[in-house]
């Protein structure tokens, strides 16, 4: 995930070397985008980059199929998010960082 991020065009590799700390964290979907309605994962990644982050994936918590995971999906791959899910990113470390 980490190659990843240093080659995306979202986050130049200078902010990943001189960033304090870096996290992979979990944030609700819903502070990227309006759940429930369909959007594509570039969409989300566009909300991400307003908020100095890199969405890597998401999570889905699906009691159908006990929660799936999704890293690097194609940018072009439509979701419908629900208030459950999560927005894989790397992003700094602040006191707000999700537990």
């Amino acid at each position: 995930m980490l190659a990843q991020a240093a080659e995306s065009e979202d986050m130049p590799v200078a902010a990943l070397i001189e960033a304090p700390e870096i996290d992979l964290q979990l944030w609700p979907a819903s502070d990227y985008v309006d759940v429930g309605r369909p959007v594509t994962f570039e969409t989300v990644r566009a909300a991400a980059r307003r908020r100095d982050q890199l969405a890597l994936g998401y999570f889905v918590h699906a009691e159908r199929d006990h929660g799936r995971a999704a890293v690097g999906p194609a940018v072009d791959a439509t979701l419908a998010l629900t208030p459950h899910d999560q927005i894989v990113v790397l992003a700094g470390r602040t006191p707000a960082t999700p537990t």
